[in-house]
């Protein structure tokens, strides 16, 4: 029943994620130069956004909260993998995607045979139209992860439909 799983989903928010958010900000308050905190904190934001999202709930301010998070993360390890690609695909959530072709770019110039990023260029590039591009993001994931393309591929087509 769709309520009943929209009731659970709130209940995700306040018994995990709060909890969470307080933990992290504590320890953030503890250590401000540990990019791990930030990271976490905007991969967690980002949790919340897609739970708010499948809610039908508003998410006014939410990505924002999450790209400056991720880029605190960035700023304090400028060569995380990690935190360079999840603020990519924060500025995707937030389509931003000129932002976010470079930011998943970035986390392939730190460690090329990274696959997800390829992913994200491919969803990106096509959000604005540059179906070349896409195709060739998908390619070279799929060289890496055959699994990859073929999600790039069929969720945007899915969302072009």
């Amino acid at each position: 029943d769709e309520s009943e799983r929209n009731q659970r989903l709130k209940a995700l928010i306040k018994s995990h994620y709060a909890p969470a958010f307080l933990a992290l900000d504590r320890a953030i308050e503890l250590n401000s130069g540990y990019s791990s905190f930030y990271a976490h904190r905007g991969n967690a934001v980002i949790g919340v956004y897609h739970t708010r999202k499948v809610l039908g709930l508003p998410t006014p301010g939410t990505l924002k909260r999450a790209i400056a998070d991720l880029r605190l993360a960035v700023r304090t390890d400028p060569g995380s993998r990690l935190a360079v690609y999840d603020l990519g695909l924060a500025y995707y959530l937030a389509e931003r995607y000129e932002d976010a072709i470079r930011n998943f770019k970035a986390a392939l110039a730190i460690i090329p045979k990274f696959v997800a990023p390829h992913d994200g260029l491919c969803r990106a590039y096509m959000k604005l139209g540059m179906l070349d591009e896409a195709a060739a993001e998908a390619d070279l994931a799929a060289r890496a992860d055959m699994f990859e393309q073929k999600r790039c591929l069929r969720t945007e087509q899915a969302t072009a439909d």
